[in-house]
């Protein structure tokens, strides 16, 4: 083993000695890895790391020491730049615990992603924790992480000097450090440190907690950071800041950003465009006396294809308006989530866009609008989103004024995928569809909401909604599939369509109400397993009231899974009756001809709620005598031909029964196909976790229309499990339909 004794003058206040270990890749120095010399290594060592690109995350395994590359001989920054601890996408590049007087010198530290704490990944470069630790000469780059994206502490106190944290992400909060409980930073105020461009969905640069800090540094993303920039999660903590230099220049104007755009251009014009949405967020300037937009080109933005960071930082007074819903998309690269605003964001707009392929490994949301915010929505599509485990939404807003019209949310995974604020929303033309549980212990579900004794306000409208096809297989509570109201919220549902919703447990029911009321106007619930409605107000939180009114329940009142405590207003209009669904195309849950729920509705709705002029499928919202029931409004046969019923020639899939069961003795489901032209076509189908189970059809098919029956077996003739199974419609190898159904042993 090689020792070297040496003293550090500049580095020491005292002479010490120590025991150098050298690293070296090529096999000349003590160890090729860093983390085996610090193994080797006793307090007051240290470890010193000759240039080269180390693909480790290194552990200082409770111990005193210094890591340090030649730099600490040298000083020379070239040194920094080619000594490279590169954590390989995986857990912190540097992690010290229980550690009193580290030390890490002249290094550029990058590609972390953070270290499991209480299930979540933090500190993407550095997590330091019960440590008082030191960090010189440093470069912290391109490191990702739930929180603290370039550094997290926690109870720690933590020295900075002449370090560069820039470029880093949080996806929550503290896109370049966090400084958590019980911790400081000390920055030095000679060698000054840079902290800019990083990225969070809050506090882009700095999150802090509940002490006093003093930032001093030279140079930061803007001279006058707001909370977009440095943010008080706790909202008490106080902060000192001194900069001398800022990389971005923020301007009070609308901006432009393009796919093909550069990060390079002034973004104030089309034809100048941006590339990415969160550079145009950091420059961005707006308040309520000057309100601006961004407005997006039609194209797909993602991290792969141009270097986007999601989800995004919102701002307030800042709206995001796409070309086209159809064709402005935000894509998550099945990595990331969308956007979030967390910090009482006001006048926020969303409008025309998609948001599609997102994912939250644990808990995790893809658009958040929270505390104290008001946001408005028109024209959105949010798609194919998940969470592998913990709960997941598609949309959270706040509970403070929210408007939304025309939002769609279908196949996505997790718990209750959109939350609706328990008041003061209006909300109109929503749909959910094709939401299942995640992978871990969430439940799915569509539609929830929450309130309690704090919330109080006008009950959210919501007017022209549909949800259908949702699936929750939680079995030990009161759930619903469709819309669960909790803890006092309130609510009114106008001509809305709640069908085919499936709870796996026997508590299940397409509407439950814990404690809360509910308003049913107009709407037809039906179809729905086990049961339509339950009602679980208890004597804590107090009763729930359900009215309904001119509304198509199957069942009937007398079919309600109730407790002790509730209420049910039963009111004129109501029928019990087969609804008749159109049950294809575009819009399968319209009214076919001779629909009972056809001029079934009134217009005599609550104050302050009017009927919309369209329905969900763009129709008149009254045709013939009076309204109908149900989100969709019957047209006549040229009407329903022309703007409900796809062309005839158009490809489809549809599968029927749904779900279906072993205990008919004799289970099987019938997929109808319908080609509009010639190709290699095949019919496959899949269980949840991605695997082809069986292929019903592969073969050249001409146009026309085709029946396959399933009896429920695998390729080896074995009667598969119960659960999800999806079909998957392939043409000419590209998939054109992809549709779920549930079976039951």
């Amino acid at each position: 083993m090689k020792k070297i004794i040496f003293f550090l003058i500049f580095f020491l206040p005292s002479l010490l000695s120590a025991t150098i270990y050298e690293v070296k890749q090529d096999g000349t120095g003590d160890f090729i890895t860093i983390q085996e010399g610090i193994n080797a290594s006793t307090d007051g060592d240290t470890v010193l790391v000759y240039p080269g690109i180390y693909y480790e995350n290194i552990d200082y395994l409770e111990k005193s020491i210094t890591v340090a590359s030649l730099y600490l001989f040298s000083q020379q920054d070239s040194v920094i730049h080619n000594t490279i601890l590169d954590g390989n996408q995986s857990g912190s590049v540097v992690f010290a615990e229980n550690v009193t007087g580290g030390y890490l010198i002249g290094f550029t530290i990058k590609n972390g992603t953070g270290t499991v704490s209480y299930i979540y990944c933090r500190g993407g470069g550095l997590h330091l924790r019960y440590s008082t630790f030191q960090v010189n000469n440093c470069i912290i780059t391109n490191n990702i992480a739930k929180t603290g994206g370039g550094i997290i502490i926690f109870h720690t106190t933590l020295s900075l000097s002449k370090t560069d944290i820039i470029r880093n992400h949080a996806t929550e909060r503290g896109g370049g450090i966090l400084i958590g409980i019980d911790s400081n930073i000390i920055f030095d105020s000679e060698n000054l440190c840079n902290i800019y461009l990083n990225t969070a969905t809050q506090a882009n640069d700095i999150c802090l907690s509940n002490l006093h800090q003093n930032i001093v540094v030279d140079t930061f993303t803007v001279m006058e950071p707001d909370n977009f920039f440095i943010c008080d999660f706790y909202h008490t903590t106080t902060y000192d800041f001194s900069v001398q230099n800022a990389i971005v220049e923020p301007v009070n104007a609308d901006l432009y950003v393009s796919p093909a755009g550069s990060d390079d251009n002034n973004g104030l014009t089309l034809d100048d465009p941006l590339q990415t949405i969160f550079y145009a967020l950091i420059k961005i300037e707006a308040d309520s006396l000057n309100p601006h937009t961004i407005y997006l080109a039609d194209g797909i933005y993602s991290p792969s294809l141009n270097n986007q960071r999601l989800p995004l930082n919102m701002k307030a007074y800042v709206s995001l308006i796409g070309e086209s819903e159809e064709n402005t998309i935000i894509d998550g690269d099945e990595q990331y989530g969308m956007m979030a605003g967390w910090d009482e964001e006001k006048g926020v707009k969303l409008k025309n866009l998609t948001c599609q392929n997102g994912y939250f490994q644990y808990h995790g949301v893809q658009v958040l609008f929270y505390y104290n915010t008001s946001i408005e929505i028109e024209n959105l599509t949010i798609k194919n989103c998940y969470s592998l485990e913990g709960r997941h939404q598609a949309l959270i807003m706040s509970s403070y004024h929210n408007t939304v019209k025309n939002l769609t949310i279908e196949d996505c995974r997790g718990h209750y995928i959109l939350y609706l604020p328990p008041v003061r929303t209006y909300a109109e033309n929503i749909k959910v569809t094709g939401t299942l549980p995640n992978g871990g212990a969430s439940s799915g579900g569509a539609l929830f909401s929450m309130s309690n004794t704090s919330i109080v306000g006008e009950p959210s409208v919501v007017v022209n909604l549909e949800i259908t096809d949702n699936l929750n297989n939680e079995d030990e509570w009161p759930v619903s599939a469709a819309v669960l109201l909790s803890d006092r919220a309130e609510a009114v549902f106008v001509n809305a369509t709640i069908a085919s919703n499936n709870c796996i447990g026997n508590n299940g029911a397409a509407i439950t109400l814990d404690s809360s009321t509910l308003t049913l106007i107009n709407s037809i619930v039906y179809g729905n397993n086990p049961r339509q409605v339950h009602l679980t107000g208890c004597s804590v939180y107090g009763p729930d009231t359900l009215t309904v009114q001119n509304s198509l329940i199957q069942g009937g009142e007398d079919d309600f899974l109730t407790s002790w405590y509730y209420e049910l207003n039963w009111l004129d209009g109501n029928i019990d009756e087969d609804p008749q669904f159109i049950g294809e195309g575009n819009y399968p849950y319209a009214l076919s001809d001779s629909s009972p729920c056809i001029d079934a509705g009134t217009t005599e709705l609550p104050e302050g709620i009017e009927l919309p002029e369209y329905d969900l499928a763009g129709n008149p919202r009254i045709y013939g005598e009076t309204v109908d029931m149900g989100a969709y409004e019957w047209q006549d046969t040229v009407s329903a031909t022309e703007n409900i019923i796809p062309d005839i020639s158009t490809t489809q899939l549809t599968i029927y029964p749904n779900p279906f069961s072993s205990s008919d003795g004799n289970p099987s489901i019938t997929v109808a196909l319908t080609l509009n032209k010639s190709g290699n076509t095949k019919v496959e189908i899949y269980n949840i976790k991605g695997q082809k189970i069986k292929t019903l059809m592969s073969a050249y098919a001409s146009p026309g229309k085709y029946e396959i029956i399933w009896d429920g077996k695998d390729n080896n003739s074995k009667q598969v499990s119960s659960g999800i199974y999806f079909y998957k419609l392939i043409i000419a190898n590209k998939i054109v339909y992809c549709k779920k159904c549930l079976f039951l042993r």
